[in-house]
């Protein structure tokens, strides 16, 4: 799953096409098997090298299905 999602961008595929999900609250897309989401709104935007750091702040969380594990990044599992 983060494959699909980490290897390609947006702006060239549609990376929800074929797959269930649902909008949360604030119109986030949620996976239909999540464990879980957290929905924020962006509060402040920092350089950071080459990069921007986005932070937000919580505005909806939900527990969806409990009995899922969670996906660790483990850098063997996709290097």
């Amino acid at each position: 799953i983060a494959k699909h999602y980490g290897f390609k961008s947006g702006r060239d595929a549609d990376k929800f096409a074929n797959v269930g999900y649902f909008n949360a609250p604030n119109g986030s897309p949620v996976l239909n098997n999540a464990m879980a989401y957290v929905e924020c709104k962006m509060v402040s935007i920092f350089k950071a090298g080459d990069h921007e750091l986005f932070v937000g702040e919580a505005v909806a969380a939900k527990m969806l299905n409990s009995d899922k594990k969670p996906l660790p990044f483990r850098w063997d599992d996709y290097f």
